[in-house]
């Protein structure tokens, strides 16, 4: 081990405690280290390969004479920055977490390193370089740790490459930071029209001015939106600008009035049937806001105590951050949430939050805040998001939170977690999206997936409208264009509103299994209660078709014309199947296979305007 920075009291004993198969390291003692401590620096690691978990790049194998750094934080940015990494913020917070395993062996065992607990550090770094192997708390703050060292605990005898992160979620069940059957609102599941990919499709989307959204715009595009899909109830996530500034959230004047003309628009989207969640940050502070003027000391400080600026936005030159630490910067989100959520005089009542730039925190060694009982990097975001589901879920029971993350520590706290942004948008696979979401199936039990899916071009939604209904919730960012200019035809809309169709017929709930193998192509969920139980709720038919299974029948929709097999539930027959267009439905041929219990029929590309396959359940006989 070694330290640098501030060791007023630091030992330096290791300190091993050893399970059956399983062995932490960590140093004995208390610590007010305000530093980095690096372990098991010059350890020699040969012959190995590492499997990293991280997004997109770093979510794979990588082999011994390849060079990666893993980088964990929840200021990702700040490391992808700082160290040259690819989008390294797409899931962020990541599970700090490796799997290792002989390259010489045909397959296992592997064994894997956990770091537990959200830390107060500036980043959690484990380089892999050369045959050489450490793991760097950079800017690690012992108060805020109880006065504890960081722990790392090693897995043994793991049977696949992911298996550690079965151990990684134990922990943190065994240690009470799961929440067990959460309460669940039907209204959760329902697809969703995030407002972005429109903005940024008509452009300005970030200029506060002359942002496209506005209020006759986005009545506009929900009336649209309800007519290329059917009608069906969705959720609406007003996206980002339509407040004044970031950290005070009024309603912007020239493009949706006042607090209550905004309450009455969104009132009259929910008089439609669906449901309103708007953007929303905690941390950005824009430099013109009256925050800045009136309020200096609630912003955090760089280390010369001047308000610090944030510059790597990639979208404004700079930003201010709120510090979260302090208790009247509490009471202001706090009162924030409430006006946001609130039914009550004054309130524009809402129904959630799209929770985004949580990779943009105060980073340690680089920011100062007030209170670091609250921890900085992943230990204050933990406190932060746990603060603000509380509160919401005070305001208003059944509020959504969506933010972007893998770390169990947030399973509570939000009801879903977002798969972010895929770039670049060429190349047009979704595959990225696949094991973003097999990796928050693994680490955040219970909780719903929102699928994402911007940015898109019109192959990547096509395929990902038959497949992410699998595992999540649906959602569409486009309504003119994709983002890469095509223009959204009425084949898109017809193969989008067939995979809305389908999916009402079984959408996601709260007791479903999920099954996301993005190696095999294998995407299915299985019912947890009820008639079907144990059978599938909806599987994707090889990477095109969409198969869902309700109480009297079952529906596919497809993007190919071809002829698929699927499971038929235990004791049912096929009484009829028709392809749905609008305002008629023809009969079409069906074959089964009753020792195989599978039934055979043809799909088209549903883009010609076809609503939905449906074939109808009759019983067995006998």
């Amino acid at each position: 081990m070694r330290c640098s920075g501030e060791l007023p009291d630091c030992g330096y004993r290791v300190k091993l405690t050893a399970g059956a198969s399983w062995l932490e390291y960590t140093i004995d003692g208390t610590s007010s280290l305000h530093g980095e401590i690096r372990y098991f620096a010059g350890t020699e690691l040969v012959d190995s390969v590492v499997r990293g978990f991280l997004p997109d790049h770093y979510n794979r194998v990588f082999q011994p004479g390849e060079s990666a750094v893993f980088a964990f934080s929840a200021t990702a940015k700040e490391s992808q920055f700082d160290r040259g990494l690819e989008r390294i913020w797409m899931t962020c917070p990541a599970p700090k977490t490796l799997a290792f395993r002989d390259k010489w062996a045909e397959a296992g065992p592997w064994w894997g390193i956990v770091v537990p607990d959200p830390l107060p550090v500036r980043e959690t770094a484990a380089t892999f370089r050369q045959g050489r192997f450490d793991v760097a708390f950079t800017h690690f703050y012992g108060a805020a740790y109880e006065g504890k060292f960081p722990r790392v605990q090693f897995h043994f005898g793991l049977e696949s490459e992911t298996s550690v992160l079965d151990r990684y979620v134990a922990y943190y069940r065994d240690n009470g930071y799961l929440r067990e059957g959460g309460e669940w609102f039907d209204w959760w599941s329902r697809p969703i029209f995030c407002t972005w990919g429109q903005q940024e499709y008509l452009e300005q989307s970030c200029d506060f001015e002359r942002n496209p959204l506005t209020a006759d715009a986005l009545m506009d595009w929900v009336v649209r939106l309800e007519e290329k899909t059917g009608g069906h109830p969705f959720t609406l996530i007003v996206d980002s600008h339509w407040f004044d500034y970031y950290g005070e959230y009024g309603v912007h004047p020239q493009r949706f009035g006042d607090a209550a003309s905004f309450r009455r628009l969104i009132a009259s989207i929910q008089a439609r049937g669906h449901k309103v969640v708007l953007w929303y940050t905690p941390l950005w502070v824009s430099k013109t806001s009256a925050i800045v003027r009136e309020h200096p000391a609630w912003l955090v400080k760089d280390l010369d105590g001047a308000p610090a600026r944030v510059t790597n936005t990639e979208i404004y030159d700079y930003v201010y951050l709120l510090d979260c630490s302090r208790k009247d910067v509490q009471a202001h989100i706090r009162s924030v949430v409430r006006y946001l959520l609130s039914d009550e005089a004054g309130g524009v009542n809402a129904d959630g939050f799209k929770i985004d730039m949580n990779y943009y925190g105060p980073v340690g060694g680089k920011h100062a805040i007030d209170n670091y009982e609250w921890g900085i990097g992943e230990k204050l975001w933990y406190e932060l998001v746990r603060f603000i589901g509380t509160e919401a879920a005070a305001v208003k029971a059944d509020a959504l939170l969506t933010l972007s993350g893998a770390e169990p520590y947030l399973q509570p706290w939000a009801p879903a977690q977002r798969l972010n942004d895929l770039f670049p948008v060429v190349p047009e696979s979704p595959d990225p999206w696949y094991r973003r979401a097999a990796l928050v199936n693994k680490m955040l039990p219970g909780v719903l997936i929102d699928v994402d899916g911007w940015p898109s071009a019109r192959t990547r939604s096509a395929e990902y409208w038959m497949v992410s209904p699998t595992f999540g919730v649906p959602v569409t960012y486009h309504l003119d264009g994709f983002d890469t200019k095509e223009r959204i035809g009425d084949a898109d809309f017809a193969r989008m509103r067939a995979a809305w169709n389908v999916y009402a017929n079984a959408p996601v709930q709260a007791d479903m299994a999920l099954h996301i193998d993005p190696d095999r192509r294998v995407f299915y969920r299985t019912y947890g209660s009820g008639s079907l139980a144990g059978f599938y709720a909806a599987l994707a038919l090889h990477s095109s078709c969409l198969v869902t299974y309700g109480e009297r029948c079952m529906m596919a929709a497809s993007i190919a014309d071809m002829v698929v097999e699927a499971p038929l539930p235990p004791g049912r027959t096929i009484s009829a199947a028709c392809k749905r267009l609008p305002g008629d439905d023809v009969p079409i041929v069906w074959e089964e296979d009753r020792e195989a219990g599978t039934v055979r029929f043809r799909v088209e590309d549903c883009g010609k305007g076809i609503e939905a396959f449906v074939l109808e359940f009759g019983q067995v006989d006998g």
